[in-house]
């Protein structure tokens, strides 16, 4: 959570940060699946 408010912070570059947000969400949905196997 605190990564999207951290990202809203800098809407100068909002491109930049959309990457970054999708990143985050991937490598969290990531971890988390794997911690379920």
């Amino acid at each position: 959570m605190g990564v999207f408010v951290f990202q809203h912070d800098k809407v100068s570059d909002q491109k930049q940060d959309k990457k970054q947000i999708l990143f985050s969400l991937c490598l969290w949905i990531g971890t988390t699946y794997l911690s379920l196997i």
